[in-house]
């Protein structure tokens, strides 16, 4: 788990919580007037500084070189960025306001960057910069000033804004929006890469440095429980947490996952794995065959069956249903909590073997299903054309599903963190898949998400599937960077961001300054430690050494501020390295942490606030990680040659996390106790492996109404589709459309009636299963008007198929001992002239006449 080890500290490392509900310690703001509120007492996996002290508390600053008013005074030193922004810029400080006026000044530079301004472009020289990699070892950059700078000496101070309203008008100063094009500019990214570079030596203050003492010899005062409200102005006070409709559907365990995978999603995977089944159906003859003839040459006993007799065989396999994937899953689960180091085989095991039981699986599926859903586990189309584009398309519905229910379980909270993730994969086929040497499973598909930094819920993640395949209206970002952050939190909270401010706690692979403006403009302040070669980061807080000096005391800081955004701040923080913050909003007085030495010995450290809180609230993606890949973990229980059947145990695993989440928060409703993550699964285990098909009916009946982009979606899939073919019209007259059996009606019709309804229409994907290679003896025939009532609506056939009767595997109870059968079409009277010449026997090869139908019955 990443705190502060996230900002390069070799020796100290942060105090973890054991709880996810352990609060952030507070202490008191600078007017020290408001009275505690109730309403921001966030949860946090960290620890603050201990002990707490009650007696006041003096903050004594150390501040070096000249007055900030002095900075532009003498106009040949004017800053030339500000010459450059504002063409009736005067020096402050200047007594010659003509001279300077009469000086030529430049226009500023301002073009459209097609690619991130974030990133090293290839006019540059590339040994300014370090490379783009998340959580590196160093933090160091490029450096224009000396570390023993330090050690001066100045009456400075910074201003902080903590309640002015003249610094909360104006976020930008107005010589910036001017010379950028206004704010529009700024809220897409496409700022000038020469005004940043500019930026980074004249658009800051001189740093102010704070020296740990003698701060460090005074009591600690307890950080009120209103102090961010006043450190972040605006921040938003609103409840946050799971929604009404997760906590209600969170009444039991297996409900709170059933809110994020909806049986629609587990009808669509049984769908697509029968589909699969039925494409991969003579392969698969034609492996169990050639196994046979192996076996025979063995065993001269063994006789070999035909193609047509292993073909029936398998056809004779019952369709994967939805109620017997959540057992599969089950079962998963049960391996996870207590693992068999054997052969999977073994879970099935009949005897017991001294201390060893018995395998337990048989109870809830034979071995031979299991075997046939997981080897047959699929989730979308391979004849789809946006396979071949669409690198995550194997898993895409599924995705889709998980993004669209974590957005909507979930009120967004104050403050968010930001960070990347991996689901382990090894496999060379899967074109997601990336490497990054500083994570536990170093090689996978990588994910960015966005969690609530109180309770790890994942609000919102996106696969990344490499540079050209991100897409999004945000600037694109060819090395995946700041630009993730604005696509995903566009994502949530709308073009527009979010209507009350909120707070987003990014690590340094993400922090820059053209994100932090970004973010301001849509309504959020920012945190992150940051890389010293962004664009537009202060140079003059940069140092070279990559461990602190010896004449440095630990827990010294140096601020500078921006000219430009006055909110907008950096900071190097000396711990036994440097660390390099960037951050929009927040205080940068004196606190403390607790650091923790080799020796085990802990000590607190004098940091900034806005350093502290970047401790507080940065861990919500690594707890998350933590419960999904610590202990108990479906993707690490089962190992499969296929990669995405193994990234989509990888999706459950955070589905179920985000359900204990919500289940637990509706626990501490009502009153009770937290529930171990480890006893949420047992008892989801015990719920999926006993769902039976009779439960399904009612499950489906509490599906909440789909949104209008779902029902869509699913319209596009299963369409009607009319035939297209014909016969002679009555008295040999003009055509008509050949008609076929409608399966509603043949299973509605009444008991003296000889045949149901025909229709000229049929599904674009439902498909039945029959031995015929003939594509049309597989199409589901449904009427498309109205002719009967379903559930007391009047319905067409087609909408009775799929939504009343779950596309064909839910038919009324009254109605299941009928049989559906899957017809080949008769020819028609072109085929049959034709075929009529080839073949003057009047039969098949098997004697049969033309007009005799080949049948074959499909049970539903």
């Amino acid at each position: 788990m990443r705190h502060l080890d996230r900002i390069d500290l070799d020796e100290g490392v942060s105090e973890q919580a054991t709880s996810l509900h352990a609060a952030a310690d507070c202490s008191e703001s600078d007017d020290g007037d408001s009275q505690p509120s109730p309403t921001l007492q966030y949860e946090s996996p960290h620890v603050s500084p201990t002990p707490r002290r009650e007696s006041p508390s003096v903050s004594t600053r150390v501040a070096y070189d000249q007055q900030l008013t002095d900075e532009a005074s003498g106009s040949d030193e004017t800053n030339a960025l500000q010459r450059s922004l504002d063409e009736e810029f005067t020096a402050a400080g200047s007594e010659d306001e003509s001279e300077e006026d009469s000086r030529p000044r430049r226009s500023a530079r301002i073009a459209a960057i097609p690619s991130d301004i974030n990133a090293v472009q290839d006019t540059d020289d590339t040994n300014d910069y370090n490379t783009l990699a998340s959580e590196g070892e160093n933090d160091d950059g490029v450096s224009n000033g000396d570390v023993s700078d330090l050690g001066e000496s100045s009456e400075e101070e910074i201003n902080e804004d903590t309640g002015e309203e003249d610094a909360e008008d104006a976020l930008f100063d107005e010589t910036l929006v001017d010379a950028v094009g206004g704010i529009a500019n700024i809220a897409s990214g496409t700022i000038n890469a020469d005004i940043l570079k500019d930026t980074a030596t004249t658009g800051w203050s001189k740093p102010v440095s704070y020296s740990p003492l003698p701060y460090l010899d005074q009591p600690y005062e307890v950080r009120p429980d209103d102090a961010l409200r006043d450190e972040y102005t605006g921040l938003y006070e609103g409840e946050y947490g799971p929604s009404a409709r997760a906590i209600e559907a969170a009444s039991t365990v297996s409900g709170s996952l059933f809110y994020f995978l909806q049986p629609r999603l587990w009808h669509h995977i049984a769908e697509a794995s029968n589909e699969y089944f039925q494409e991969k159906l003579d392969e698969r003859v034609e492996g169990q065959y050639a196994k046979q003839v192996l076996r025979e040459k063995k065993e001269p006993r063994f006789k070999k069956k035909t193609h047509a007799e292993i073909k029936a065989s398998l056809l004779e396999t019952p369709d994967i249903t939805p109620s017997e994937l959540c057992v599969f899953v089950g079962l998963l689960i049960a391996r996870a909590i207590s693992p068999n180091k054997e052969k999977l085989e073994h879970h099935w095991k009949t005897t017991d073997e001294g201390a060893v039981p018995r395998g337990r699986f048989g109870l809830f599926m034979t071995r031979n299903r299991f075997m046939h859903i997981s080897r047959n586990l699929h989730f979308s189309s391979n004849a789809d054309p946006r396979a071949a584009t669409d690198r995550a398309w194997k898993l895409r519905p599924v995705v889709d599903e998980l993004q669209a229910r974590f957005k909507a379980g979930y009120v967004a909270p104050p403050i968010m963190a930001f960070d990347e993730a991996m689901l382990p994969s090894r496999s060379s086929f899967n074109r997601m898949r990336v490497y990054m040497k500083d994570k536990p499973h170093k090689w996978g598909t990588k994910l960015f998400i966005l969690c609530c930094s109180a309770t790890a819920y994942c609000m919102r993640f996106e696969v990344y599937c490499g540079k050209k395949d991100t897409d999004g209206s945000a600037s694109r970002d060819t090395k995946s960077g700041p630009a993730a952050v604005i696509r995903n939190v566009k994502d949530v909270f709308g073009e527009n961001g979010s209507a009350e401010k909120r707070l987003i706690v990014t690590d340094r692979f993400y922090t820059s300054p053209s994100l932090a403006m970004q973010l301001l403009t849509l309504g959020f302040y920012s945190i992150g430690t940051v890389m010293t070669n962004r664009r537009g980061f202060c140079k003059d807080i940069i140092v070279k050494k990559k461990k602190r000096p010896t004449d440095v005391p630990r827990g010294t800081y140096t601020v500078a501020k921006s000219k430009f955004v006055p909110s907008i701040k950096a900071v190097c923080w000396w711990d036994n390295r440097p660390v390099h913050l960037l951050c929009a909003g927040g205080s940068v007085e004196q606190d403390r942490v607790v650091r923790r030495e080799k020796s085990g010995e802990q000590a607190e450290v004098a940091c900034p606030k806005v350093l502290k809180d970047y401790q507080t609230f940065m861990g919500g993606v690594d707890v998350h990680d933590q419960l999904r890949l610590q202990r108990y973990s479906l993707q690490l229980s089962l190992k499969y040659k296929k990669y995405y059947k193994t990234l989509f145990l990888g999706f459950l695993d955070l589905a179920i996390v985000n359900a204990s989440i919500v289940f637990n928060k509706r626990r501490a409703k009502e009153g009770k106790g937290k529930l171990a993550h480890v006893k949420f699964l047992k008892q989801l285990h015990l719920e999926l492996v006993q769902l039976h098909e009779s439960d399904w009916g009612a499950l489906c009946s509490r599906e909440g109404t789909p949104t209008k982009s779902r029902a869509a979606s699913m319209q596009r899939v299963h369409a009607p589709v009319q035939v297209d073919e014909w016969r002679g019209g009555n008295n040999g007259q003009g055509r008509k459309r050949r008609q076929r059996a409608c399966k509603v009606c043949s299973v509605l019709k009444g008991a003296y009636e000889s045949r149901g309804g025909e229709t000229t229409f049929y599904c674009s994907w439902c498909k039945l299963r029959t031995a015929s290679k003939d594509p049309k003896a597989l199409r589901v025939y449904l009427c498309n008007k109205v002719k009967h009532t379903s559930n007391g609506e009047s319905v067409s056939c087609f909408e009775i198929w799929h939504r009343h009767w779950q596309n064909g595997t839910l038919l009324p109870p009254s109605q299941r001992k009928r049989k559906i059968r899957a017809r080949k079409p008769a020819a028609t009277a072109d085929e049959e002239n034709n075929s009529g010449s080839e073949d003057d026997s009047g039969g098949d090869d098997a004697g049969h006449s033309p007009k005799r139908r080949h049948r074959e019955e499909a049970t539903i």
